[in-house]
């Protein structure tokens, strides 16, 4: 049987209003706090529908059964309530484990006592019905167990409470609406579980404590709603300053000490130096601090083998208008000291490097500039004398001195072989002295293709017929008759490379070839049966006085100036050069050049 009470509606919205609560504090799981909420509201909402069962059942025993359960509620909502206060004030921390456990004991103790009460009666000594009106209410006479129930809840509460109105005088302001609002939770069901306790008559069987919970609930929703409960948890300001690295002294108006967190401690000789005046207090490394001026301008002071910089601020009453101390902070920057000087070091060092490397790029230009001039200088006067001999010895060849005899006429051609070769040596050296300095010019004007063509090959003609090796020749049909260009430096480009493609060749053929290679660029090729080149030396082979080393070096000889200046001045003309080679099968260079006619140049002009 169940029967309708007017306290009823107000029990079931009081439990569904701290069930919503929980469910809410349950979608926060890691916010610092939350399971002791979750505990103080769970155990509300345990007693509030505990409570309902109650109040609806209308067998005696059934009433003492709901009573009984209910009382696992009752225990574990002040023991959540102090576990909040403490994790919110932030002496959580504080209490050793094993006094926390002891928390546990009044759950413990009363659910025990009460279910096991027909055997002692000492937490109800005496059970009935009563007839309220049309209900049936369950009637007791509460016992000595009961009261120490309730006086350790009570003293649970108390110091939860205690500890809030402590926080709460400290706390900026910010905190304070979250605090107010945990206070106004706990003091509505407080108040009616007194007047409970301390009611007689009929209405001393209703327990209006869980109806007030719904105040607690209402309370409870606006601080997690308004004031974001369980996600603003504040900090002990005195943990914040415990664990602070920088050392914290606080001073009164007079100077003298009125707290220090540990890392102060440390610093300053002696044990206990709370009131004593500023002036006698020695740092570890023997620096009073009479002799240093702690004003809000931070300075540096050395302390043994540490610096720190030290500031003071004043600190002012909670109306901001009158001074009541100051805060003296040294923070030790020794380390930081060390890296700026190492910096500073290291900014010098550089400076005197850069300046260092000014100097030898200076010197090295100079050193360019007159290794360039002496070149420059001993090709002219190399070529005075050169050109004399081989003047003479083609007078001598043309028989203007007398007849030769066989053996003097191989004489004087190989005389005048080897002044050709070193007179090539001589404009070689002069070109890269020009390329350098920057002053070598690219001469263009028009170029009968045919005509160039056909000069281009016949000194290679000469030397690939004298090693036994076949000359193949190709020129493309559709290149135009006129293009315009520096024929003299496009027909150096084309006799190094094909005399090296001779050098490198003992047997086979060389192939020489003018070909478009589209619409507005053309090629000349050069590709031979050689010896090849590796490919490690493929990466080098256009710089100066480079040369590929091993037996080929040692066999053909040369400077390493020829393919260099085959690139300067293909660069010069705005083209490309590169090479396709493999060892033992030969090497091809091809070398791309804008395709320009006459009409082009007339319509740059």
């Amino acid at each position: 049987m169940l029967q309708y009470t007017p306290f009823t509606v107000p029990m079931l919205a009081a439990a569904l209003l701290n069930t919503g609560l929980v469910i809410a504090a349950l979608g926060r799981p890691n916010t610092r706090g939350v399971q002791a909420f979750i505990l103080m509201t769970g155990g509300v909402t345990f007693w509030s529908f505990c409570y309902l069962f109650h109040l609806t059942a209308t067998d005696l025993s059934a009433q003492v059964f709901w009573a009984n359960m209910q009382l696992i509620g009752i225990t574990l909502a002040p023991v959540g309530w102090l576990l909040l206060a403490l994790v919110y004030t932030g002496r959580i921390e504080r209490i050793p484990p094993t006094v926390l456990l002891l928390l546990g004991f009044d759950p413990i103790f009363a659910v025990v006592m009460a279910f096991t009460n027909p055997l002692h009666g000492l937490f109800r000594t005496a059970i009935s019905q009563r007839s309220f009106g049309s209900y049936t209410i369950m009637d007791a006479v509460l016992g000595p167990a009961f009261w120490v129930h309730t006086a350790i809840a009570y003293l649970l509460l108390l110091s939860g409470a205690v500890l809030l109105i402590q926080d709460l005088l400290r706390r900026p302001s910010a905190y304070r609406g979250q605090i107010l609002s945990l206070l106004a939770a706990l003091s509505a069901p407080w108040a009616a579980n007194i007047l409970f306790l301390l009611s007689s008559g009929p209405l001393s069987s209703f327990d209006t404590t869980p109806i007030a919970f719904t105040i607690s609930g209402a309370a409870l929703a606006y601080g997690l709603f308004r004031y974001r409960l369980l996600e603003l948890m504040p900090v002990a300001r005195a943990a914040v300053l415990d664990s602070m690295v920088d050392a914290v002294i606080v001073v009164d108006p007079a100077d003298r000490v009125v707290d220090l967190n540990p890392a102060a401690a440390a610093l300053v000789e002696g044990d206990d130096v709370t009131g004593k005046h500023l002036s006698t207090l020695t740092l570890s490394g023997e620096q009073p601090f009479k002799k240093l001026e702690l004003t809000q301008t931070d300075q540096a002071t050395a302390v043994g083998p540490h610096t720190y910089a030290i500031s003071a601020s004043p600190i002012y009453s909670r109306q901001g208008n009158t001074p009541v101390g100051r805060a003296i902070i040294l923070r030790d920057i020794s380390q930081q000291r060390a890296l700026t000087e190492t910096l500073r070091e290291q900014n010098e060092l550089l400076r005197q490097a850069n300046a260092d490397l000014k100097l030898a790029r200076a010197e090295a230009e100079e050193a360019s500039r007159l290794k360039n001039e002496f070149l420059a200088t001993m090709s002219h006067e190399l070529r005075t004398p050169l050109n004399a001999i081989m003047g003479f010895s083609q007078l001598k060849l043309m028989n203007i001195g007398g007849d030769l005899s066989d053996k003097h006429r191989f004489y004087e051609e190989r005389t005048m072989e080897n002044a050709r070769h070193l007179l090539r040596l001589i404009d070689d050296i002069l070109d890269i002295a020009k390329i350098e300095a920057g002053r070598l010019e690219i001469l263009e004007g028009p170029i009968d293709v045919h005509d160039w063509f056909s000069e281009a090959i016949v000194e290679a003609s000469e030397a690939a017929e004298a090693k036994g090796l076949r000359l193949v020749t190709e020129l493309d049909e559709t290149l135009p008759d006129i293009i315009i260009g520096d024929a003299e430096r496009l027909r150096q480009i084309a006799d190094n490379l094909l005399s090296n493609a001779v050098k490198f060749t003992d047997e086979g053929e060389i192939h020489f070839s003018l070909r478009r290679a589209s619409d507005n660029q053309w090629e000349m090729v050069v590709r031979d049966t050689g010896v090849g080149i590796p490919s490690h030396a493929q990466e080098f082979i256009f710089d100066s006085f480079r040369q590929v080393d091993g037996t080929i070096q040692r066999e053909h000889g040369g400077t390493g100036l020829g393919l260099n200046i085959v690139r300067s001045l293909v660069m010069l003309m705005r083209g490309t050069i590169r090479v396709n080679s493999k060892i033992d099968e030969g090497s091809t260079f091809t070398v791309t050049l804008p395709l320009l006619t006459t009409d082009e140049k007339v319509i740059g002009d």
